[in-house]
């Protein structure tokens, strides 16, 4: 830093007596650079003494700087290399609040440089004025007790996503036992966030669809407890909802214990096979029947830990096969008659065999 004041110095003289001479061509070189006018003496020395004091005082900061820098360094040991390795944010601040170390995972999330951000406040890169606010001030009283160790923010990045950052603090004292810095490591909880609200609308769907399906679905615990009904399901028996038994435990069973021979989901949950059953029972005041399938659920270890019923309305399905069945038997009748009626018989004979 001498040498380049004195240069600078040295620079200087020369073009003021390059100057005045231009200006005044009867002055000589010599003249000019050892012996000046007065007034002109004045200025070159009030000039020379501001070069001085410019260069002592970058001279002071530069040394200042480097003290810090062997502080986090050799110090603390926060070197950029080893903050690099780091695959969270880390971002080292003054007690003012101003960055000094800014490593690449942050560079990588915020897209701003370490240059860009280097002495610049942390919380003017915050998007919602009361976190920068509730942080600012926690800078300004920066008390150990007080000071928080967690924290949420809404960063805005270089391109002007916003990204949810949790951090957490912690302060380093200096050898005085004084605040000296403050290394904030942050979490990039935005698309955890986006993929838990992607998961929620898969599951809302989902529910949706099971709810609406027209089959009763539910959810049996190995003790035949209900852990889970859908909507068909609550709407075919709003009186068995409260029992929080099993669908086909209480419909075949009809008794207070929590296992029986009869029923498929109690079948399912001792022998680990699927069972189904058809059976008849009464919805407001009208005869209906219902097919229940039951499916086992099995643990890593093949032991059966649930079942799931699904109950199926077949109250107009048997209607159904009841018509073909008495269409067959109408058939199966009027196919002997025929067959009769061809037949050398006699007409008593042939009452006989209708």
């Amino acid at each position: 830093m001498p040498v380049i004041t004195t240069l600078l110095v040295i620079t200087y003289w020369l073009i003021a007596c390059i100057s005045n001479l231009i200006f005044s061509p009867d002055s000589s070189f010599y003249q000019e650079f050892f012996y000046p006018a007065p007034l002109e003496l004045i200025r070159r020395i009030t000039v020379v003494v501001f070069i001085i004091t410019i260069s002592m005082l970058f001279h002071y900061l530069s040394l200042r700087r480097k003290k810090h820098e062997n502080i986090l360094e050799e110090v603390l040991g926060l070197k950029p290399a080893l903050l690099n390795i780091i695959s969270s944010l880390v971002v080292v601040q003054d007690i003012s609040g101003k960055i000094v170390r800014f490593n690449e995972t942050s560079e990588a999330i915020s897209g701003y440089d370490f240059s860009q951000v280097q002495n610049k406040y942390i919380w003017k890169f915050f998007s919602n004025p009361d976190e920068a606010k509730f942080i600012k001030e926690a800078f300004l009283k920066l008390d150990p007790l007080s000071f928080p160790q967690a924290y949420q923010s809404r960063l805005r990045t270089k391109d002007g996503r916003i990204k949810l950052i949790q951090w957490s603090n912690r302060i380093i004292f200096n050898s005085k036992a004084a605040p000296a810095y403050v290394v904030s490591t942050g979490h990039d909880l935005t698309s955890f966030l986006h993929s838990e609200e992607v998961e929620r609308e898969s599951e809302k769907e989902y529910k949706n669809i099971i709810d609406n399906i027209g089959i009763g679905i539910s959810l049996v615990s190995k003790d035949t407890k209900r852990l889970y009904t859908n909507k068909q399901m609550a709407q075919w028996f709003p009186k068995r909802q409260a029992l929080r038994h099993s669908i086909s435990h209480d419909i075949i069973s009809q008794k207070p214990v929590s296992s029986c021979d009869q029923c498929p989901s109690c079948k399912s949950l001792r022998d680990g096979m699927v069972h189904n059953a058809i059976v008849k029972t009464q919805r407001q005041g009208q005869d209906v029947s219902y097919k229940i399938v039951t499916f086992p659920i099995k643990d890593s270890k093949n032991e059966v830990v649930a079942a799931i019923e699904m109950v199926e309305d077949f109250t107009e399905m048997n209607l159904k096969e009841e018509e073909i069945r008495r269409s067959y038997l109408v058939q199966a009748v009027m196919n002997s008659l025929l067959r009769f009626s061809l037949e050398n018989i006699s007409l008593n004979d042939f009452l006989d065999c209708a």
